[in-house]
């Protein structure tokens, strides 16, 4: 049969060839179709060939091919055939050729332990890089290289494997490491998104909860920064407004430094604005703290004279003025709500108590102008004169209703005022 098959190959007919030795099966027809096979780059057929000859004829190959002080065993063979296509096939994933438990645990073996040696001599070279600019090249190099490894390693062992978590974290970790050395040692919105593409990349491949939760602080921490840098075309609008909050970030600001604030910040704070929109993280950022600032100085200002209705009625005057001016900025809705809003609403009702007949506007020409309230004069004078009788009354009800004349007359004076200015 040999002869048969051997002539028919020597004249180039491979396919006679094959179906000579495919008419029985024995060590010689499954060795010579196996090896066509291979040739032919038939995979699934050399394996299923490969596991019929190492399962049926494993012994009689043995005696074959193996001299009499040979030390290897035919169970031990399979394993050999399978080592050397393992290095003459680099690439391919060859557990996809069988379904032999046995073989599909030794490929996996054989496989997995070149990419785990391959990752850790690249985690090795990475963290070997000095200076912030060579972490940087490095980290970016490990990236793109541990995507391969990863994938690769997928082919072969579950994310779940134990094996498979602690080689990814030790790449998530050390790319992480990489971003972090990198921003330490520059500064700036380019060196902080430079860092934030190798930590992202990083929590994308950690599987640990401790490497997964490290890496999410570290892209959360970046993140705020990022939003909190100005981007490159309002840099310099970002430093005046800066030096300005710094001017006036005195020991003890008065009501009157946190209006200058915000009359001095708003033309920069609307430039910016324009330029980066209104949605931008930064922009919304920043216009939070001028208002915070000011809020601040506004309320320290009204806790200290707070037993001294006095002083509280004047300070209250330019809190009022003060509040007109923030209410031009936009704030994160965190702000407004849980600070802005209630005390700007307890200023009111303070006002109101003390009965401030005028509170305050930015208009169109971006000025301040006041707006009247009315208020009824106050009722005391009256009840005092209840207490002497019809008599009593009689006097001072008079008196009361030129108040409440005065009061209506000056405030149509100063609502006329108002709509002028308006």
């Amino acid at each position: 049969m040999d002869e048969i098959a051997f002539s028919k190959l020597t004249k180039g007919d491979v396919l006679g060839a094959k179906d000579v030795w495919e008419k029985q099966d024995n060590v010689s027809s499954l060795q010579n179709r196996l090896i066509i096979s291979l040739v032919q780059e038939d995979f699934n057929t050399s394996f299923a060939l490969a596991e019929k000859l190492f399962d049926n004829y494993s012994s009689e190959l043995l005696n074959i091919i193996l001299t009499d002080n040979a030390s290897i065993t035919a169970d031990s063979l399979q394993y050999l055939f399978l080592d050397v296509l393992l290095e003459e096939l680099k690439g391919k994933n060859l557990r996809s050729f069988t379904h032999k438990s046995e073989w599909l645990d030794y490929i996996s073996k054989q496989s997995v332990q070149p990419i785990l040696d391959a990752i850790s001599n690249a985690i090795e070279v990475c963290k070997a890089s000095k200076g912030a600019k060579a972490r940087l090249s490095a980290g970016n190099k490990l990236m793109q290289e541990s995507k391969q490894y990863l994938q690769q390693l997928k082919q072969y062992i579950a994310i779940s494997d134990v094996q498979y978590q602690m080689f990814a974290d030790k790449l998530a970790n050390t790319i992480l490491q990489c971003g972090i050395d990198y921003y330490n040692d520059n500064e700036g919105r380019k060196a902080a998104e430079a860092a934030m593409t190798l930590t992202k990349y990083a929590t994308s491949i950690a599987v640990g909860s401790v490497a997964k939760e490290r890496c999410q602080e570290t892209q959360n921490t970046l993140q705020k920064l990022i939003d909190e840098m100005p981007p490159d075309e309002v840099v310099s609008r970002d430093i005046k407004i800066t030096e300005i909050l710094n001017k006036f970030s005195k020991d003890k600001p008065a009501i009157i430094d946190a209006i200058k604030i915000l009359r001095l910040t708003k033309p920069i704070i609307e430039d910016i604005k324009h330029i980066i929109g209104i949605n931008n993280k930064y922009y919304l950022n920043m216009s939070t703290n001028i208002v915070a600032c000011s809020l601040n100085i506004v309320i320290n200002n009204i806790n200290s004279v707070i037993n001294n209705n006095t002083y509280l009625r004047i300070f209250l005057k330019e809190a009022l003025k003060a509040i007109a001016c923030m209410e031009t900025f936009d704030v994160e809705n965190k702000f407004l709500v849980n600070r802005f809003t209630p005390n700007v609403n307890k200023i009111f009702s303070m006002s109101k108590e003390l009965k401030i007949r005028v509170t305050y506007e930015v208009n169109i020409k971006n000025e301040l102008i006041s707006k009247p309230i009315f208020y009824l004069p106050d009722s005391t004078l009256i009840e005092y004169g209840s207490q002497f009788g019809c008599f009593g009354v009689i006097i001072t009800a008079p008196i009361w209703i030129l108040c409440f004349l005065y009061y209506v007359l000056e405030y149509l004076i100063l609502l006329l005022i108002y709509n002028i200015q308006k």
